[in-house]
């Protein structure tokens, strides 16, 4: 779930690009939960959080020999935490990524070779002015054309162009992203 903190505009700063005053506090809520489905839309695309976050996960060790732990989120930023795991019944499924970490040393090996890591994965979204913007383009048409209500005034409805005809993420733009795009192996 993305939080307030995870996002790579805030809702002031849309409703600033939008020219917009005078929201409630219901209207500013739904404005920051807009920017949370734009990102997580993009965040589906790509296959990776847009921005940096903390996760915690029990890996198992792939390579004995180097030491490789394969982690489900990418790119790795910085390992927290990794302590040896008792069992391994407790993996979440799913598909492991290629990111993986390299060098830990044989004395941490537990017996099952499992690990409860800690560690802060994802892209810098929010250094990263392709990623700001468009989120802020996305979020800002999708609220013009779903949420009268928080537009300044009437007349501003009124006087609108037509809807454009798609109001979310459009093919052409999450293109875009393709080079951001996780590749997985299965």
């Amino acid at each position: 779930m993305i939080t307030a903190n995870d996002l790579v505009v805030s809702a002031q700063e849309v409703i600033e690009f939008m020219s917009l005053r005078d929201l409630s506090g219901s209207q500013l809520v739904a404005v920051e939960q807009i920017i949370a489905g734009v990102q997580g839309g993009l965040e589906d695309y790509l296959g990776r959080p847009v921005s940096i976050r903390q996760f915690t996960e029990t890996a198992r060790i792939e390579n004995y020999e180097m030491g490789q732990l394969i982690l489900q989120q990418s790119p790795v930023v910085s390992i927290v935490s990794r302590t040896a795991a008792s069992t391994p019944n407790i993996i979440p499924g799913g598909v492991h990524a290629v990111d993986a970490i390299f060098g830990m040393p044989s004395d941490i090996l537990g017996i099952s070779g499992y690990y409860v890591v800690v560690y802060t994965a994802g892209l810098d979204g929010k250094n990263d002015e392709s990623i700001r913007t468009k989120v802020m383009e996305v979020a800002s048409r999708y609220i013009s054309t779903h949420h009268d209500d928080v537009l300044s005034a009437a007349t501003e409805v009124a006087g609108r162009p037509p809807l454009p005809a798609s109001r979310f993420w459009t093919e052409d733009e999450l293109v875009m992203f393709d080079r951001k795009r996780r590749r997985v192996m299965v």
